[in-house]
């Protein structure tokens, strides 16, 4: 689901399949694993940005156009 602009390997290098519930606009990537309830710990690292957001997505989201990231829209960033 990850939007082509990002790099999501240490190697700085992707090759993209083709799927249709790829973010075209947002910068954006979802986790593979969902989760109902619990508690849980992420580690991300995050290079040359002073501004981004962590968060969590509903199963279905909308990931086409600019999307704004808030709990009406499914996001809680």
């Amino acid at each position: 689901t990850a939007n082509p602009y990002l790099i999501l390997s240490d190697e700085r290098k992707q090759k993209l399949s083709k799927n249709p519930e790829r973010f075209n606009k947002d910068v954006c990537v979802l986790g593979k694993e969902g989760f109902s309830s619990g508690r849980f710990y992420f580690e991300v690292q995050v290079k040359g940005k002073t501004k981004w957001d962590l968060g969590v997505a509903r199963e279905c989201i909308a990931r086409k156009g600019e999307i704004p990231l808030n709990p009406s829209n499914g996001y809680w960033t």
